[in-house]
């Protein structure tokens, strides 16, 4: 018979104590299984009370969300040596007991009939008598078999405790982690802090998100995890920038900003309409020199002074940001108008040069020596002799083609 994965106990009738607390036994089965219906019992603002066997629980890892809805209702932790067949026989023997499986609920009660109709007397005794009886009649087990449960009463099992004063820190700021396991055999803090003392505390710097895991060692058989995860608080933001209207009617223009790019003082033309925009992030409170602003973002025209000191602080997150604004208005100097007369110069009239006079080449010829208007025509006749004698490959062609 497949033993049942979760059986609710009564802790006054079980382990014969004055207590109104609901004992959970777990015994093998998926652990969602367990925690499904230990939650739907510690919803309801009933105490639980948890025992566990070393046979079954070993090398089991019971993590911090295992446990926190247990720890929320003021329940505790039982380990409890008990042999595998004691173990079966326990589950059995119970008063309200959430069966999974019909045949086994149908084995119970067939078994609980048959105690019941051995004799009434046996009604009036004491609960842990008739358990014992029923062992005996239904499993052939021994009387004993119950007493190592109900007396002593095993010790509790202290859940550790791990905590840290901040969840939220700012980058670069401190926080301190405190825990404590008593009765555990090694307690090791992870990342980086190693094997610690069951009790104690340390104070360590945050620049990151970060995660810190709490391992407790209860012997060999239960390890008990927790974990904590500390996030970095948002850093406020604040940017700003003036604008100057276009006395045309055109966009304003941006003549400063919260950028290294632009100044903090800024000089302005006076007459001229200056307006200061602001956009925040993670801002609690914004203020212009001591004058609250909208958040997370808006416009305000500013007064025509010849100096202005505007003094912009934003609080968030335990952090103040501030920026100053320096602006001086100024009169632009006169400069004076002179108007000049521009004439134009007068012209002198253009003397073109004189053509000299064409003279007929006879008349230079005529003008000559005989002797040199000789050779000079001479030379002239030879020159046109020369340019109008056909070339020799027109003569040769004619004799060739008449």
């Amino acid at each position: 018979m497949a033993i049942p994965a979760h059986i609710m106990f009564s802790a006054s009738e079980v382990l014969g104590a004055a207590s109104d607390q609901v004992v959970a036994f777990l015994a093998g089965g998926p652990p969602h299984d367990f925690q499904r219906a230990l939650l739907s019992r510690a919803r309801t603002g009933v105490a639980v009370d948890l025992l566990l066997p070393r046979s079954e629980v070993m090398g089991l890892e019971l993590t911090h969300q295992y446990f926190q809805h247990l720890e929320a209702a003021g329940g505790r932790l039982f380990l409890l040596d008990l042999a595998p067949d004691d173990w079966q026989q326990l589950q059995l023997a119970r008063c309200h007991q959430l069966w999974i499986d019909q045949r086994q609920a149908l084995v119970f009660e067939r078994t609980k009939k048959r105690f019941l109709s051995l004799s009434t007397e046996l009604e009036a005794r004491p609960f842990a008598r008739r358990l014992q009886r029923l062992y005996a009649l239904a499993y052939q087990a021994s009387p004993a078999a119950l007493a190592q449960y109900l007396a002593p009463r095993p010790q509790p099992v202290i859940l550790p405790r791990f905590s840290a004063d901040s969840m939220t820190v700012r980058a670069g700021g401190n926080v301190r982690l405190g825990w404590s396991a008593p009765g555990a055999e090694r307690v090791s803090l992870e990342p980086d802090l190693g094997e610690a003392a069951a009790t104690g505390s340390v104070l360590l710097r945050i620049d990151a998100p970060s995660t810190f895991d709490l391992r407790v060692d209860y012997g060999a058989e239960v390890v008990v995890r927790k974990s904590l995860s500390i996030a970095l608080a948002a850093q406020p933001g604040l940017d700003y920038w003036l604008t100057v209207a276009d006395p045309h009617g055109g966009p304003a223009s941006v003549v400063a900003a919260s950028s290294p790019d632009f100044p903090h003082h800024y000089g302005m033309i006076q007459g001229q309409a200056l307006t200061l925009h602001w956009r925040t992030r993670a801002v609690d409170r914004l203020s212009l020199n001591d004058v609250d602003l909208s958040l997370p973002h808006g416009a305000l025209p500013l007064a025509q002074e010849e100096e202005l000191t505007l003094r912009l602080v934003a609080t968030g997150a335990g952090t103040t940001v501030e920026q100053t604004i320096y602006v001086r208005a100024f009169v632009p100097p006169e400069l004076p108008v002179q108007v000049l007369a521009v004439r134009s110069p007068a012209l002198p009239a253009i003397q073109f040069p004189e053509l000299p006079e064409v003279v007929d080449s006879a008349s230079l010829l005529g003008a000559l020596p005989p002797e040199m208007e000789q050779e000079l025509r001479a030379r002239w006749a030879a020159s046109e002799a020369r340019w109008n004698r056909t070339p020799w490959w027109l003569s040769l062609l004619k004799k060739t083609f008449p």
